[in-house]
């Protein structure tokens, strides 16, 4: 009866076709057609005075919009949701999705430009290409080097390289590319002579790139890239095999840059919507069909979402006949994949985790591999 009270108060507080709605024990959801986000704080601040400050300031509100930042139902469910724990974890009143970092991708396909510019030599030009290629995608005004102010000055190993300029750019993407494009920055001015720091830089700017694109927290395919060396190192592989296997992990979603964003955006996922992102692995390997200097494994690009019992793709591989490498890739990209919050579902929490990568074990994860994995993360 309380929270029916509360519900209607609010809900006197907002225009008469608003609807306010039960959704959780302690939770409401507010429906305010035609309004943006910056119209919905306004709306909510006003609606939450009316309750009197006491109950106001215990209120906490994350605010989404459809179908600017979500494109169902379900989508728009979870970024509130996202929001909601954005303004929780900051200790603020109420937050919009904008304000999470979390980029809405564009629907531009980026991957005939992300092929000439992965396999290019060491030009402050093409830096300047692929810098591009992140304004586009995080929707920034600018992002590019510059010779003077304006910019952030950057510098490798006591020499000065030159200004990052950017505007309308986050703070958080800002310092991931910063630190990533900085070694390749350092060969294309011939401060460093090894051209393997200018791919690998490139590479690894590239994967933050296909992170965005695809909805993921900033330095996923860092982290899945790590794990997989020391996955690699268990395995009892050497520092330049479990080197290029880490590699690997890195570029395996960069094929994403070549798949339709709007399905990143939804909140249900069609059997058409997978067939497409399932294409990701062979757009990958074409991207990365050039760059000969780091001595990729195509096996772990092209088959990391094969599975034991025959049921992946892209060939339906079965047992040893998937490389070893993509077995191991399968088996970490799956507990990043489930302890990652999507879109289209929420993430497990460590037990949880658990309780799933046993469950698939032998069916699409190798079992000695899964076994390895949970003794290395330490669950």
């Amino acid at each position: 009866r309380t929270l029916k009270t509360l519900a209607k108060r609010i809900q006197n507080g907002l225009r008469r076709y608003d609807k306010v709605i039960r959704y959780e024990e302690l939770s409401f959801f507010a429906i305010l057609p035609g309004c943006s986000s910056q119209d919905a704080v306004t709306a909510l601040h006003n609606a939450t005075l009316n309750l009197g400050a006491d109950l106001a300031n215990n209120m906490t509100i994350g605010i989404a919009t459809l179908p600017d930042e979500a494109q169902d139902a379900k989508g728009l469910i979870n970024i509130a949701h996202q929001a909601l724990s954005h303004a929780k974890k900051k200790g603020i009143h109420m937050a919009r999705y904008s304000q999470t970092g979390a980029i809405r991708p564009t629907n531009l396909s980026l991957e005939l430009r992300m092929k000439k510019i992965i396999s290019s030599g060491p030009h402050i030009e093409v830096l300047n290409e692929l810098l591009d290629l992140l304004r586009i995608q995080s929707q920034a005004d600018d992002i590019s080097i510059r010779y003077e102010p304006p910019g952030s000055p950057v510098s490798w190993q006591g020499h000065d390289l030159g200004y990052l300029y950017h505007q309308g750019l986050s703070e958080d993407i800002y310092e991931w590319i910063v630190t990533y494009i900085t070694p390749s920055w350092a060969v294309a001015l011939g401060l460093d002579p090894d051209t393997r720091n200018w791919y690998l830089g490139m590479l690894t700017t590239a994967s933050i790139l296909s992170d965005l694109r695809a909805g993921y927290p900033m330095g996923y395919s860092i982290r899945v890239a790590d794990q997989m060396f020391t996955l690699a190192k268990e395995m009892g592989k050497g520092e330049t095999q479990a080197a290029q296997w880490a590699n690997s992990a890195l570029a395996a979603n960069i094929g994403y840059l070549g798949i339709p964003t709007s399905i990143f955006t939804k909140g249900e996922i069609t059997p058409f919507d997978r067939k497409k992102i399932g294409s990701h692995t062979y757009i990958g390997s074409k991207i990365l069909q050039d760059v000969s200097v780091l001595d990729l494994s195509d096996d772990i690009v092209m088959y990391h979402h094969e599975n034991m019992d025959g049921s992946g793709y892209p060939r339906g591989l079965k047992g040893g006949e998937i490389p070893l490498g993509a077995r191991a890739m399968r088996v970490i990209d799956t507990y990043n994949a489930i302890t990652t919050p999507r879109l289209y579902r929420f993430q497990l929490s460590q037990q949880e985790a658990l309780r799933e990568l046993c469950a698939m074990s032998g069916k699409a994860l190798d079992p000695d591999i899964t076994s390895l994995f949970v003794d290395v993360i330490g669950f």
